[in-house]
């Protein structure tokens, strides 16, 4: 298994990276380390937040420091393949498409040449991995997207 980096991050958190890429295995890791800290009771954590290929870990400088933080998550890096994750929860959202409220998925479907009604079909048969909530309050990052209905970004955002 290869090794976590540890970085400082300010005078109260160390960013955990997993990796430099997007994948579920990195996010595997990611939970598995949230998880094995709130078993372990780390003493100084304040606060974990997961990113797409890392774990950064708000501590109180009060509490704790840079170097003991790291060598307990260290210890706790080694086993984490003996961490079991929870099941999954599935959360069905309720989406709607075209019009003021899905305003780009014409465009999804002229770039894919499929028809609108394609384009729903194929984003509504699969389920998404969430890898991390965004800087918008509840605004998920998702993962899984099919191939078939990828498009480009658009050159200026709304």
């Amino acid at each position: 298994m290869v090794k976590a980096k540890y970085l400082f991050s300010g005078d109260s958190a160390v960013n955990m990276e997993f990796g430099n890429s997007i994948s579920e295995e990195i996010n595997k890791k990611i939970r598995a380390m949230a998880s094995a800290i709130e078993i372990n009771k780390v003493h100084g954590i304040m606060e974990l937040v997961p990113t797409y290929r890392s774990l950064m870990i708000h501590y109180n400088p009060l509490e704790t420091d840079f170097y003991k933080l790291v060598n307990t998550l260290k210890k706790i890096e080694e086993n984490l393949s003996n961490i079991k994750l929870p099941a999954p929860e599935v959360i069905e959202i309720p989406t709607l498409y075209g019009g003021g409220l899905g305003p780009d998925i014409e465009n999804v479907a002229r770039h894919n040449n499929i028809t609108v009604e394609e384009v729903v079909e194929i984003h509504t048969s699969r389920e998404y991995l969430i890898f991390m909530l965004g800087f918008t309050p509840g605004f998920p990052y998702l993962g899984g997207m099919d191939n078939r209905i990828a498009a480009p970004r658009l050159q200026t955002p709304r």
